[in-house]
């Protein structure tokens, strides 16, 4: 059976230079995405989780070419037939294989595309903003807002046809057509958030990206917005990555979890997977760190993440996480970068106790 990946990325990488000195020279590099690959299934939700500033908003952005990638691969609905062919492409080290998989990046892989070139593709990639209220523009009406995407790329060729695809938009989230004259200041953030995803929809994408959208809101709202995202995955066959710090709400939305620190991924599983037997001890101190109804209940004592998360200008050489680790073995683990390797039943992670020596 052939893969049926919407979404495969390899090896990507997004540096932001720091520049000092009177002549403005680059002095060091901001490493926020450090050669990261994931594939997504079509219909998928795949969340992507660690603490703020591991660099989950960059490569989310990254993949949408909001922020121009440095090293990679982004391929986006490649044809079924390619998709394990590129893979083996890229592990061969014959010239004719590189020649080949380079002629297949000139025409599929998004990295390599200039911004013309890449309209077609953002029609069917958007995004889903943190924060509603900085994402609308307050002197338009939620009428122009949702109007705007479809005249610009052409999807509409009547007033009436405008209105209407509107309307149904503004209906998709659970609004009514009394909304549409309103202007931003005037909603809720469990509103705002709506017509942000309702804006996001206006082109019919294949693929969201949801950066925290409900981390602004009460609970009782944030449980209305996740229901409302899984009926539209499940009405148009969108699929997602949500990104997120809570792991109580990628839980309920993902079918597969990543864990990144500091640039890098560090675990990936399936909800499942991940939550009964988590391996990477980051990942099994992030869990411990969720909230419980009743403390008293936790028989044994709660291990929490100590420390800072380290600079991504200086990352710790070897394992990112060793400062912080209680498991850390010394001479390995502040020395050798542990790659992300395959344990079994579609469990990745990178740690060097699970190393084959």
């Amino acid at each position: 059976m052939e893969p049926n990946y919407l979404l495969q990325v390899y090896n990507l990488k997004k540096y932001f230079p720091v520049k000092g000195g009177i002549f403005g020279k680059v002095i060091a590099q901001v490493k926020a995405v450090d050669n990261v690959s994931l594939e997504i299934p079509r219909g998928e939700s795949f969340g992507l989780v660690g603490e703020s500033g591991c660099g989950k908003t960059t490569l989310g952005r990254t993949i949408l070419r909001l922020i121009k990638a440095d090293e990679g691969m982004i391929f986006f609905n490649l044809p079924p037939e390619l998709q394990t062919h590129v893979k083996e492409l890229m592990l061969s080290k014959s010239e004719k294989d590189k020649e080949e998989l380079k002629r297949i990046r000139m025409k599929y892989d998004l990295v390599m595309k200039k911004e013309k070139a890449l309209m077609p593709y953002k029609r069917k990639m958007q995004i889903v903003f943190q924060d509603p209220q900085s994402s609308l523009d307050p002197r338009m009406t939620i009428k122009k807002l949702l109007a705007e995407p479809l005249v610009t790329h052409h999807l509409v060729e009547t007033r009436e046809q405008l209105e209407k695809r509107v309307l149904d938009l503004l209906e998709s989230v659970g609004l009514k057509k009394e909304h549409l004259h309103r202007f931003p200041h005037e909603f809720s953030g469990g509103q705002r958030q709506r017509i942000g995803i309702a804006r996001a929809l206006s082109l019919n994408p294949e693929f969201l990206v949801l950066d925290e959208p409900t981390s602004a809101l009460d609970v009782s709202v944030q449980a209305q917005i996740l229901n409302l995202l899984k009926n539209l995955q499940k009405e148009r066959g969108l699929t997602y990555i949500f990104i997120t710090h809570d792991l109580s709400v990628v839980k309920h939305m993902s079918r597969r979890i990543g864990v990144m620190y500091v640039g890098k991924l560090v675990e990936l599983a399936s909800v499942d997977e991940l939550f009964d037997n988590p391996l990477h001890p980051y990942t099994k101190l992030l869990l411990e760190s969720i909230p419980i109804p009743d403390p008293r209940k936790r028989k044994t004592e709660r291990k929490l993440l100590t420390g800072e998360v380290p600079s991504a200008i200086n990352p710790p050489k070897g394992c990112r996480f060793h400062p912080r680790c209680p498991y850390a073995i010394e001479g390995l683990c502040d020395r050798v970068e542990p790659p992300l390797i395959d344990v079994g039943n579609g469990h990745y992670v990178a740690c060097h106790l699970y190393a084959k020596r």
